[in-house]
């Protein structure tokens, strides 16, 4: 455990170290920069976008709540500095986005310089892996 801990801070060393790179205000109308406007033109894979690969992740189920709720909190620091903002169900377990975070983390997309809001509700209330986090789907079972 103290090995995985050891590594769990690195990784958040390497998170924090990605979030001082980025440039500021990225999305500003007077601060366009061209690796910005390259950035905004392509979709692109997540991890691309914000320069850490998925293989530097650990698995979630050597993870427990604490370690994926550190990993989590960062990674969504890193994220909503590119305006990439993944919408989880309110009270969703820290291991669960953890697991949702990684899903998704070779996800194409195309920044527009707006805030980017990743939806991982299915809208399938008969098969949503969060039925009792998901109030899009609570609100679709009483319809």
């Amino acid at each position: 455990m103290q090995e995985i801990n050891r590594y769990i801070e690195q990784l958040v060393e390497d998170i924090q170290a990605l979030y001082l790179k980025q440039p500021s205000n990225i999305f500003s109308d007077n601060n366009i920069q061209t690796d910005t406007l390259k950035l905004n033109l392509a979709e692109q894979e997540l991890s691309t976008i914000v320069g850490l690969s998925k293989a530097l992740f650990p698995a979630a189920d050597i993870l427990d709540e604490e370690q994926a709720g550190k990993l989590v909190t960062h990674l969504i620091f890193l994220l909503k500095g590119y305006n990439i903002i993944p919408d989880f169900p309110v009270g969703l377990p820290f291991i669960v986005r953890y697991q949702l975070l990684l899903e998704i983390w070779d996800t194409e997309i195309k920044l527009i310089g707006k805030e980017h809001h990743i939806d991982l509700c299915h809208y399938d209330p008969d098969n949503c892996p969060y039925l009792d986090y998901c109030s899009i789907c609570d609100d679709l079972t009483e319809e």
